[in-house]
């Protein structure tokens, strides 16, 4: 019996210690839970974010203190079982605020996807704007029984992106107009000069005495340095003014070397410098690109090559880097026996305005901006240049150039589409001269209609001359087989005087635009206006007479 006694005594003690340490163990939970819900609540109080969550029907659930302030309540309690158009008649808002952001909270309920939206609201009679990231809330079989929401006040970022976009499209049109001001001052040194370079050439051809003949030489190479520094310029313009368009043309790449050293033939041979073109014969002739850009990115780097050449020569190579279907990588590389470059300046010559030597010390000319812009040319054609060089030992640049073929030339190689002929043959000239052409050249510059007026005289057709557009419309009661027309006109220009022609008078006679600037700067516009070509100054005679080829 003692026995039985103690062993209920003990299993007693035991219960008893058990519930002491599940009531220890109780207590200490409701004390754990009771310090998260402090710390719940403390975080939610403290968040610089406004956090709310609301049932299906858009009611207010629960949230932080901010988010009841900036909605017109005390605390989170007086916000429990509103909903957004409460939110709006307490603080004024227009039916469409409200309307607005109950669409974006339905949207999440019906579509199961979390959004981060811009909102816009009105707080304390001013605009504002808020980040609001906004998930489905979910029960715990998954189903969605509404929506939880964080808000920030993004009013102050959208501000200022606001005014660094203002600043960005201020300094925007500030470029634009710097680019606009240089084309046009361009544009206005060009006539004069290749003015003094033609009136110079034509009384070289008058003149018998030596000694003026050499000044006269001496004037036309000034006129023509700074006719190459003011295109320098431009082109300069261009390239940083706006993004360019890439215009793919199918060309003769062989023949485009062939015309780069044909322009520096003279120089090359002055200088005692042998130009070479190495094009092997299983390299594609017939080519698509940017032909613009690739006679400029090669006119670029063989001129430089001749300049800083003394004796020697220079080679341009054309190599395969890869083919694959209708594409091809190219590898053209200009070497020279020059002077060559310290590896140290090998990056430095490809920025802009940089020169190899100091314009102080005379040895070569240039801007500085001749690199610089073959590089953009060819980041333009994606893709890539450089260089190899050692004082003294000459310089080698690569190009690695991406070209298409065209699909009928990947089996077999066929002319290009044909071009405008550079030359006239002696027949075709002959030709030309049998014909009494009559001319309305509509020009504002003196010099400019001085040199015309002696080259019709010379090729005995009969012209008009106006400086004006309203000269130019009096005297088109006449008729002309051809009309040159300057695009630069005092009172109106070249343009819109074409369009009036076409549009009003309905005269279908050929208008060639005569301008300094290049050809590709107004071309579109021009045939737009109905006019048939673009050329640029000065009128030769060989470009009076191609006009005239290329239109009958």
């Amino acid at each position: 019996m003692k026995d039985i006694i103690k062993k209920l005594q003990n299993e007693l003690k035991e219960k008893n210690k058990k519930i002491a340490q599940l009531t220890k163990a109780k207590d200490i939970a409701e004390k754990k839970s009771t310090l998260t819900d402090v710390y719940l609540k403390s975080i939610l109080v403290n968040l610089p974010n406004h956090i709310y969550w609301m049932d299906r029907e858009g009611r207010i659930i629960g949230c932080n203190d901010l988010q009841a302030k900036h909605a017109g309540f005390k605390k989170s309690d007086d916000l429990i079982g509103k909903n957004i158009y409460d939110v709006a008649k307490k603080l004024g808002w227009k039916k469409n605020i409200a309307d607005a952001i109950y669409k974006n909270d339905q949207r999440i309920m019906n579509t199961g996807k979390e959004e981060i939206i811009e909102e816009n609201i009105i707080l304390d009679g001013a605009s504002r704007t808020f980040l609001a990231h906004k998930t489905p809330l979910r029960n715990e079989k998954g189903n969605i029984i509404g929506v939880l929401g964080t808000a920030t006040d993004i009013t102050g970022r959208k501000k200022t992106e606001k005014e660094l976009q203002e600043a960005k499209e201020k300094a925007e049109a500030a470029n634009k107009t710097k680019s606009i001001f240089i084309m046009n001052m361009s544009h206005d040194f060009r006539t004069p000069f290749s003015g003094i370079s033609e009136l110079a050439k034509y009384m070289l051809n008058k003149e018998t005495d030596p000694q003026k003949q050499e000044e006269l030489k001496h004037i036309i190479e000034s006129s023509e340095k700074l006719l190459a520094l003011l295109n320098e310029i431009l082109e300069l313009t261009k390239i940083e003014s706006e993004k360019r368009t890439i215009n793919l043309t199918v060309f003769n790449l062989k023949d485009t070397i062939k015309d780069i050293t044909s322009i520096l033939t003279t120089k090359a041979a002055h200088k005692g410098i042998e130009l070479k073109i190495y094009y092997p014969n299983d390299i594609p002739r017939i080519l698509i690109n940017d032909q613009a850009r690739v006679h400029r990115i090669l006119l670029n780097l063989v001129s430089n090559a001749v300049k800083f050449t003394r004796k020697g020569y220079v080679a341009i190579k054309v190599d395969q880097k890869l083919i694959f279907k209708n594409k091809i990588k190219l590898k053209i590389t200009v070497e020279d026996t020059g002077i060559g470059v310290s590896e140290d300046k090998h990056d430095f010559i490809f920025k802009r305005f940089n020169r190899i030597s100091s314009r102080f010390q005379g040895l070569y000319d240039g801007t500085g901006l001749g690199l610089y812009i073959t590089k953009k040319l060819i980041k333009d054609l994606k893709g890539t240049i450089k260089i190899e060089s050692k004082p003294g030992k000459g310089s080698i640049f690569t190009c690695v150039i991406p070209f298409d073929i065209p699909s009928n030339l990947i089996k077999k190689e066929i002319k290009p589409p044909p071009q405008k002929k550079d030359k006239l043959t002696i027949k075709e000239t002959s030709k030309l001269s049998l014909k009494k052409y009559k001319f309305l050249l509509i020009e504002d510059d003196k010099i400019a209609r001085f040199m015309a007026k002696k080259l019709f005289t010379e090729l005995n057709y009969s012209f008009d001359v106006a400086n004006t557009a309203k000269k130019a419309l009096k005297l088109l009661k006449n008729k002309y087989d051809f009309i040159l027309m300057d695009i630069g006109l005092p009172d109106k220009d070249g343009i819109t005087l074409s369009k009036e022609i076409r549009k009003k008078l309905k005269i279908k006679t050929p208008i060639i635009a005569v301008t300094s600037h290049a050809p590709e700067e107004c071309k579109n516009q021009c045939l737009q206006a109905g006019i048939n070509d673009v050329i640029t100054k000065p009128l030769s005679k060989n470009k009076l007479q191609q006009i005239i080829l290329n239109q009958h």
